[in-house]
C-alpha cells in the first residue's frame, strides 16, 4: 500500500512539475513571439520612414527641375526680346543715319 501511495505521489509530482514547465515554455514562447512581432514593426516603421523619404526627396528634386525648367524658358523669353529690340534698335538707326547722310 505504502509502494503504490509513493507512485501516486511521484505521478502527480510529474504531472505537477509538467504543468508549470508547460506554463513557463508558454510564457517564454510568448515573450519570444512578442520580440519577434516587436522587431517586424519597427522594421516595418523604418522601411515605411524610408520610401517616404526618398519620396519626398524625388518629390522635391522633381520640383526644383520643371522650376529650373521654367526659368531656363524665361530667361530665354527674355533674351530673345532683348534680341529683337536690339534688332529693331539697329534697324531704326540705320535708317535715321541713311536719311541724314541723303540730306
Amino acid at each position: 500500500l505504502r509502494k503504490i501511495a509513493v507512485a501516486c505521489q511521484r505521478e502527480q509530482r510529474k504531472k505537477a512539475v509538467k504543468s508549470q514547465k508547460r506554463t513557463k515554455d508558454a510564457a517564454t514562447r510568448a515573450k519570444r513571439v512578442m520580440r519577434e512581432v516587436l522587431v517586424y514593426w519597427k522594421k516595418f516603421e523604418k522601411v515605411e520612414r524610408d520610401q517616404r523619404k526618398k519620396a519626398e526627396k524625388e518629390a522635391l528634386e522633381q520640383k526644383k527641375l520643371v522650376e529650373e525648367m521654367r526659368e531656363a524658358r524665361r530667361q530665354q523669353r527674355k533674351l530673345n526680346f532683348l534680341i529683337t529690340q536690339t534688332e529693331l534698335y539697329a534697324h531704326f538707326m540705320a535708317k535715321k543715319l541713311t536719311r541724314s547722310e541723303e540730306r
